[in-house]
């Protein structure tokens, strides 16, 4: 009786190691999915509070496109963002800033699975009056 437990033993020596070559790529890819998830939502999280932040630097009175523009830099490289966009329209009334990052080459390169190849951001606000 115990010789036959020996034998089922010494048979399934190897599947545990089997079984880790098949699952293991399952699980890292599912890893390094969330990670570069998560990435692309720190971006889109980054990229609004920068538009917010250049509108809000454009609702005085007497702000200038330049200035929006440099508010919205300044707070996309404290993220550490290569490449972006900024679209700023003033007019008498508002402020509209619009932020357009690609995803390629700010990601860790799995960005040519994700379906937009951009992550744009918008804000709007009015203007102050005198």
């Amino acid at each position: 009786m115990f010789r036959r437990n020996r034998r089922l033993k010494n048979a399934r020596r190897g599947a545990s190691t089997v079984e880790f070559a098949i699952v293991a790529p399952v699980v890292l890819s599912l890893i390094v999915g969330m990670v570069e998830y998560i990435n692309v939502e720190f971006i889109r999280q980054g990229i609004a509070e920068a538009a917010y932040e250049g509108a809000r630097q454009g609702i005085v009175q007497g702000a200038t496109a330049a200035e929006v523009e440099n508010a919205t830099s300044r707070k996309m490289r404290m993220m550490g963002l290569g490449t972006f966009d900024i679209n700023v329209q003033l007019t008498a009334t508002s402020v509209d800033v619009l932020v357009d990052v690609p995803l390629r080459g700010n990601t860790f390169g799995l960005a040519q699975f994700i379906t937009e190849p951009s992550v744009k951001a918008r804000y709007k606000l009015d203007r102050e009056r005198s």
